[in-house]
This record gives structure tokens, C-alpha cells and sequence, in this order.
């Protein structure tokens, strides 16, 4: 018996999903079916929500599995809104700034 069961299991290998679109709780749920693990590039991104907007490797590469797969996440819980203008100085009566 040359081991091959054993040597097989540390040799599988598997595809990398795509994950780009998906949410974070999606994109975990997916890499673990999948038998990869996947690293945000900033610690704590997944745990922050937002959407994967990259990973390394692509989609459909073949790994060994148990690697790891960077992604990177768009910002979640909020702040990514327009940038909000400086208030406008009010006007008098006749449509001129008003002087303080």
C-alpha cells in the first residue's frame, strides 16, 4: 500500500469561484463551499459588509486547495456617498448676500 489516499487528499485541488459582485457574507459562504479561503486586503473589510469589487486569482483558476484568494471589498456600512458642498450664504430680501 503506497499511501495514496493520504497523498490524494493533501494534492486536490479545486476552482476559484467568482466572487466579484458578491456581498461578503456571500462571498464567504461560496469560498468555503469551495474549499478556498479568502483574505481582504485591509483586516476587518469582510466583517464591514460592501460588495467584492476584485480577487486574485480570477475566477475558474485551479488551486490547491485550502489557498488563499485576495479580494478586495468597496466600502459598506456608508461613507461612499456624494461629497456634500459647502453651505450657501443666505440671501436677503432683494436676493443679495446678506453681511454678517
Amino acid at each position: 500500500m503506497s499511501g495514496s489516499r493520504f497523498e490524494e487528499a493533501w494534492m486536490r485541488t479545486t476552482l476559484v469561484p467568482a466572487l466579484v459582485g458578491l456581498d461578503s457574507g456571500e462571498a464567504i459562504a461560496l469560498s468555503m463551499e469551495a474549499g478556498v479561503v479568502i483574505v481582504a486586503e485591509r483586516e476587518g473589510a469582510l466583517a464591514e459588509g460592501g460588495q467584492v469589487v476584485a480577487q486574485v486569482p480570477a475566477a475558474g483558476t485551479q488551486v490547491e486547495a485550502a489557498s488563499q484568494v485576495r479580494v478586495a471589498m468597496s466600502g459598506g456600512g456608508g461613507g461612499g456617498g456624494p461629497a456634500v458642498p459647502d453651505p450657501v450664504p443666505p440671501l436677503g430680501p432683494s436676493g443679495a448676500k446678506t453681511v454678517d
